[in-house]
């Protein structure tokens, strides 16, 4: 019996999963299965997996008899795998070569720990190393899941909480991996680790690149789920919570997380709601409390003809939608991706998705908004192009936590000051 399974779904893979299975067979560690899971691909991806398993007997393939996608696709490899750590790649990405090795060790190390996550790089479609984005979380904490999925692709956990939590949900493609950690925060114990492990693909044609609008409503599902009992688990307080879920009651204009609050405490979310209220003049523009940037900025937005959004995830959306709803005179032109290709006439909430060289080439005045983790990639840019920018960061989660230890850092060396709101340094709170 193999220590441990690694699935690797795939659905017309046939451009990179030759990589990615070399990756797996290179490893240092080498007690493992691997099951491909065939989604019922129309290219030759079958017949690549097919001439790596005559070759080495840990490899077993599944073919769906029809296309199943992801989640579902998990489920039928994890169904068949005998090992008891567990994990799952990408048809596009890389392990460096003692990644698994390394996970076991974690795992092995520390026996209550149920995952453990490693951090990982960017490589361009070419394989070359991007540098335009470091490893996206530098510090992380398991009650982060209340707002965001910072396990990232470099993961492995024990078949023991697998069978606690059960499967992929089926419903929630795009988003399924964010829910299935959620659930393990939940029930078991998630350590996280610095180092690097992993190379993930900037890959124009994945579904984080293709399927943006899905991932942002899935994403705000999952939050109507698990936010407060994520909060409530790793012990903040009753008030904390409540603020939380107004917040996004206030800018998602969903009910539900107002639902939630009121079982929680009807006192403290009508306290919530009053103070949300009370401070809505000195809001930001995604409606953040007590940002004085707003009143800085708001005169110059107003003025503003064109404005760049840099974003494209559920609180991009929400941005352009206050923006519209707020500034007559403000005409967002396109969103801006770090990792976008402009040849491929992507769009987001019906708007061209450009490269930041792109836009601001045909934008050379406009005014770049910030909704994304992506601020070094942002001052990486800046750099190389010798360029000013005026830059608005309002982080990519409108919480009361990232409030407690907001910082602006301003860099003298450039004839505009860049504006920081700093999403990294609330990760060491508690």
């Amino acid at each position: 019996m193999p220590k441990v399974s690694i699935v690797l779904p795939s659905f017309n893979g046939s451009l990179f999963i030759k990589d990615s299975i070399q990756s797996i067979l290179a490893q240092t560690f080498e007690d493992f299965e691997l099951i491909i899971v065939n989604d019922c691909s129309t290219d030759n991806t079958l017949e690549i997996c097919n001439e790596f398993a005559k070759k080495d007997k840990r490899i077993r393939i599944i073919s769906n008899s029809r296309n199943l996608k992801l989640p579902a696709s998990l489920n039928a490899g994890f169904l068949k795998a005998q090992g008891d750590y567990l994990t799952w790649t990408s048809d596009d990405n890389l392990y460096k070569v003692n990644a698994i090795e390394k996970m076991v060790e974690a795992l092995d190390s520390n026996p209550k720990i149920d995952l453990v996550s490693f951090n990982y790089d960017f490589i361009k479609e070419d394989g070359s190393f991007d540098k335009r984005a470091s490893a996206i979380y530098p510090t992380r904490k398991p009650w982060q899941l209340a707002f965001m999925c910072n396990v990232g692709a470099c993961f492995m956990y024990r078949k023991s909480i697998a069978k606690l939590v059960g499967e992929y949900d089926t419903d929630l493609f795009c988003a399924e991996d964010f829910d299935y950690w959620c659930r393990i925060a939940l029930q078991g114990n998630i350590e996280f680790c610095d180092e690097s492990l992993y190379l993930y693909r900037n890959n124009s044609k994945s579904l984080s690149s293709t399927k943006r609008e899905v991932i942002a409503e899935k994403t705000e599902k999952i939050q109507e789920k698990y936010l407060a009992k994520i909060l409530k688990k790793y012990g903040f307080s009753d008030d904390i919570i409540c603020r939380e879920l107004i917040q996004r009651y206030v800018l998602m204009k969903n009910s539900t997380f107002l639902k939630t609050s009121l079982k929680i405490s009807v006192l403290k979310t009508v306290y919530a709601l009053l103070q949300s209220k009370f401070t809505s003049s000195y809001r930001s523009l995604l409606t953040f409390p007590f940002n004085p940037l707003y009143c800085i900025y708001k005169k110059k937005l107003q003025a503003q003809k064109d404005v760049l959004i840099w974003g494209t995830s559920g609180y991009g959306k929400y941005l352009y939608s206050f923006i519209k709803d707020n500034f007559s005179n403000c005409n967002v032109v396109a969103f801006v991706n770090t990792f976008a290709k402009d040849d491929k006439n992507t769009q987001f909430c019906e708007l061209p998705v450009l490269s930041p060289r792109a836009a601001s080439i045909k934008y050379p005045n406009s005014c770049f908004i910030l909704a994304s983790e992506y601020f070094e990639s942002m001052q990486l840019f800046e750099k190389e192009n010798h360029l000013n920018l005026e830059i608005v960061e309002l982080a990519s989660e409108a919480k009361y936590l990232e409030r407690l230890a907001v910082t602006y850092r301003s860099n003298q060396d450039k004839l505009n000051t860049l504006y920081y709101l700093s999403a990294n340094s609330i990760y060491n709170l508690k």
